[in-house]
């Protein structure tokens, strides 16, 4: 009889073992820090449960990629030369009165002259209306892009040492068309205008005169680097 009770409580304290075994394994369901019945995860890190970072842009909701709004300024960086998309950012910026300073990031090969007017018109209009447009680049900008970049804010263009800009001849591609003598001086006349007047704003904007612009592109690209750019007044100033 002494044995069989022997053995009984050895089996319970075996079981008694097991079950606080099992139940040291079932997770608290209350947060330690908030004593809230959630997944306390999603705000705290383990193993510490120190609290989670909060992302300060997860209150906006960006219709483009590339856009990012910190405090009063609001990034955007260009690529594509897609005017559309630029309208869409400038229009967004709008929505947000806080938005004093805008920062173009050109990251570009160029694109279509057209496009690459209609986004330096509307950073004429965002200038205007008290928005300081500042432009970086820290790799290359060319052609439209270096257009975009050449025309951000007096005093506000920024580009790397190292980065490059590129501006040149504009450049027209048609397969498969026949045309004549008359075509061609047409085209030949239409190509000048629009050469003179992209070349005439990037005097405007520059230390060089248009007719050293002309010359620096005459059947060839001008490149330069970041500290050429700020000589030729290109750029204001290096991103360090």
């Amino acid at each position: 009889m002494k044995r069989l009770f022997l053995m009984a409580i050895a089996l319970a304290l075996m079981v008694g073992v097991s079950y606080a075994e099992e139940k040291e394994e079932v997770p608290d369901p209350f947060c330690p820090k908030t004593r809230m019945s959630m997944n306390c995860t999603s705000c705290h890190t383990v193993p510490d449960f120190k609290l989670k970072e909060i992302n300060p842009e997860n209150k906006y909701e960006y219709p483009l990629g590339g856009i990012r709004i910190l405090g009063d300024t609001a990034y955007y960086v260009i690529e594509n030369i897609h005017a559309n998309q630029v309208q869409t950012f400038f229009d967004y910026v709008a929505w947000h009165k806080d938005v004093k300073t805008i920062v173009l990031d050109i990251f570009s090969p160029g694109g279509s002259l057209f496009h690459g007017y209609k986004i330096v018109g509307m950073m004429q209009d965002m200038k205007a209306r008290g928005y300081i447009i500042e432009t970086r680049c820290y790799g290359f900008g060319a052609s439209a892009g270096f257009l975009i970049f050449t025309s951000g804010s007096k005093g506000h263009r920024f580009i790397s040492r190292i980065a490059q800009g590129m501006w040149h001849e504009i450049i027209t591609f048609e397969m498969f068309k026949v045309s004549g003598p008359s075509d061609k001086e047409d085209e030949a006349r239409v190509l000048r205008h629009l050469q003179d007047g992209a070349n005439e704003w990037l005097a405007s904007v520059s230390n060089l005169t248009k007719a050293e612009i002309d010359l620096l592109i005459r059947k060839k690209e001008f490149w330069m680097n970041g500290a050429q750019a700020v000589g030729f007044g290109f750029a204001d100033g290096f991103l360090e």
